[in-house]
């Protein structure tokens, strides 16, 4: 198990980035990168039945890119495993390969509460292959991961821990509805209030023409981390107003209000969104 206390001796960094580069060489992964990105996208959606269902889409409040799965975008009884592998493969390599000099893990959302059993069934394989290929790309690279399973999706959560190293599996946070993540999520400074997405419960739309196009999707979450370089950190702090006690979420832009009684704080311009209430200013 990682000490998080404790820097990883050299010899394992040196074993790790070599591992990579040979990956890296036996998949073609580069050349195949730049062929797709230089290009209008088609070429990429051909290879996948499954378009949408992995993306990168917005950045932490320190810059860090999100990495977002969906198992109800996921085609599990027509999938091509390799094919899907080397989609998935180059979405998650070429958002390593843009980051900043100053960024350097990722946050990864896996929403795996929505999906059809039966189907899923139909290619057993998809799933352990999709966290291989994962552990092999982020083997230290995760900062922050987020599961939702809902009632059924929990085999997705047994499948990582039994696949997966404890220095991966540690980040992960098994959390059974979408709404209940996005609560945590803003908490931690994954998301702000405003970029809850619609189907996390919030008004945010994730655009369709990012997250189906693989060079539109890579530019943005380039530029994202560009200017999210110096983003401030959320800071929790409590306050008394009329002798009440409450928790502010300080951080872009925006004051989270976590209070049931009502005091005197409606009188400010506030926004009720997942048991939160938003201050704008």
């Amino acid at each position: 198990k990682k000490n998080t206390q404790k820097r990883r001796p050299f010899e394992y960094s040196k074993k790790k980035l070599i591992e990579n580069l040979i990956w890296r060489k036996s998949t073609n992964i580069t050349n195949k990168i730049a062929h797709h990105i230089n290009s209008d996208g088609s070429g990429f959606n051909k290879l996948t039945n499954s378009i949408g269902s992995l993306y990168w889409y917005g950045v932490d409040c320190e810059g860090s890119p999100n990495l977002w799965y969906r198992t109800d975008k996921t085609c599990f009884d027509s999938a091509i495993v390799h094919k899907e592998m080397e989609c998935c493969a180059m979405v998650m390599q070429a958002g390593l390969d843009v980051m900043p000099p100053k960024t350097h893990r990722i946050n990864f959302i896996a929403c795996c509460d929505v999906f059809n059993p039966l189907k899923m069934m139909k290619t057993p394989t998809l799933a352990p292959a999709f966290m291989k290929t994962f552990i092999t790309i982020f083997p230290d690279r995760l900062k922050n991961a987020y599961m939702v399973t809902g009632t059924i999706g929990h085999v997705f959560y047994k499948l990582a821990d039994a696949l997966a190293p404890a220095n991966i599996m540690d980040k992960f946070v098994e959390i059974r509805s979408r709404e209940d993540t996005a609560r945590v999520m803003i908490t931690e400074g994954i998301i702000s209030i405003k970029e809850v997405p619609e189907f996390m419960g919030g008004e945010y739309v994730h655009d369709e023409q990012i997250i189906t196009n693989f060079p539109t999707m890579i530019r943005s979450i380039t530029l994202a981390m560009e200017r999210d370089q110096n983003a401030n950190p959320l800071e929790i702090t409590t306050t008394s107003r009329n002798g009440i006690y409450v928790d502010e979420i300080q951080g872009r832009n925006a004051s989270l209000v976590n209070d049931d009684d009502d005091g005197d704080v409606r009188n400010s311009s506030m926004t009720n969104i997942l048991g939160f209430r938003i201050r704008h200013g």
